[in-house]
């Protein structure tokens, strides 16, 4: 079996239309020839849940930055509960002397503002259950993960926003995953930003496409190979290196 495990936001997707252009038919191309492309990602599990219908990815998943692997029969947890995940942010925040404006503080039209989704993709990103998506509006980043850490969390950073989690990552729910599928399953990832480094370093193959502004992300991983298309094109890219066409 040969499994890739993919970030979403400026890699399997564009970062300005969220949508997959030049990487849909390679995508299409693995899946038929049987690769299982699994979404590595910040993204809801009500999100992945769309994704599915959308763009024909039927899981298994790993939602919140590892907080979870759901789907197709996988559901195990690693993750805090989202109530949890907010009171340790909000009091960090305040340790740090921080102001912090997360997904579970905004309306639907304030993260329809922020991001540029539609309302019902907006909900979908509201929707979260082990993770918190956050702005830091004032104070020093520093200071805040430094509090967050005290409380037990970590803090991600994505292209757009931070997420305050647990103590895991994509890395982490990556391994679980490939425990559950045996030791024969050829792993591959690809991604496009420092956050994406433990999902990365987690396989036997990892590949950095170019972020959106047509730079790498500076990771330091033995084996990386670095794409020259940026997001989908460099997708598609690694499509082909992993099955020639």
């Amino acid at each position: 079996m040969i499994v890739l495990f993919t970030d979403l936001d400026g890699t399997l997707l564009d970062h300005h239309t969220y949508r997959p252009g030049p990487a849909l038919p390679e995508l299409r191309r693995l899946q038929a020839a049987g690769v299982l492309v699994v979404p590595a990602t910040a993204k809801t599990p009500a999100e992945l849940a769309w994704l599915a219908d959308e763009f024909g990815l039927p899981g298994p998943y790993i939602a919140e930055n590892g907080a979870a692997v759901v789907g197709a029969g996988v559901d195990r947890v690693l993750g805090l509960p989202y109530d949890e995940v907010r009171a340790r942010l909000r009091d960090a925040a305040g340790a740090a002397g921080a102001e912090v404006a997360g997904f579970g503080d905004a309306t639907v039209e304030d993260v329809m503002s922020w991001t540029g989704l539609d309302r019902p993709a907006a909900v979908r990103a509201r929707q979260r259950r082990w993770s918190e998506t956050f702005r830091l509006l004032s104070g020093d980043e520093c200071a805040l993960a430094a509090a967050l850490a005290e409380r037990g969390l970590t803090m991600a950073r994505g292209a757009r926003f931070r997420t305050a989690l647990g103590r895991h990552d994509k890395g982490d729910a990556a391994r679980l995953l490939l425990a559950v599928l045996g030791p024969d399953a050829v792993s591959w990832a690809v991604g496009d930003a420092a956050n994406d480094f433990a999902l990365l370093a987690a396989v036997r193959h990892p590949m950095l496409v170019r972020a959106h502004d047509g730079t790498w992300a500076d990771l330091d991983l033995p084996d990386l190979l670095r794409l020259d298309g940026i997001g989908p094109a460099g997708w598609a890219q690694a499509a082909r290196h992993i099955l020639p066409p």
